[in-house]
């Protein structure tokens, strides 16, 4: 496989899509709709993969589709934006309020470039309809399950 410039991540990208919930290293195979386990690795979804005719030419039409450029270019997150994500993980995970962003001490102790408490508000009100967005699929898809069950956490 390497020799040809196929990794298993191709193989994957190519015939399968994850299936059930994170981590559980499921794939439903886009030719076939088989579901495969693959914890440790691609092997079994490449075993699965060359059972398809002209899976080769499946692959390397995605590689040339998606080439390494593409794939860098989608996956490159400005610092503006890892800068604005950190100071909204911290006031969401620590439970800190709005006006945490703009503490001297905090600002003192951290890595991130300043940003004002209007901002971080600009920020977190951009991403409210993303965010949901996800949640109301994510409770859709389990909501004909039996004991549905939703905690937000708040000590207010």
């Amino acid at each position: 496989m390497k020799a040809r410039g196929i990794s298993g991540i191709d193989v994957r990208g190519a015939f399968f899509e994850a299936v059930g919930e994170l981590g559980s290293h499921l794939f439903r195979c886009n030719e076939c709709a088989k579901t495969y386990k693959s914890p440790h690795g691609n092997s079994n979804l490449i075993a699965h993969a060359s059972t398809h005719p002209g899976w080769l030419d499946k692959i390397y039409a995605g590689k040339t589709a998606n080439g390494a450029l593409n794939k860098f270019v989608v996956k490159t997150v400005s610092p503006k934006a890892k800068n604005v994500f950190g100071w909204i993980e911290q006031c969401v995970m620590l439970d800190r309020p709005f006006s945490f962003v703009e503490d001297p001490m905090v600002r003192r102790y951290t890595k991130l470039e300043s940003i004002s408490e209007k901002t971080l508000i600009k920020y977190m009100e951009l991403i409210q309809p993303m965010i949901e967005e996800k949640l109301t699929a994510k409770i859709a898809a389990i909501q004909g399950r039996k004991n549905l069950g939703v905690i937000f956490d708040c000590k207010y």
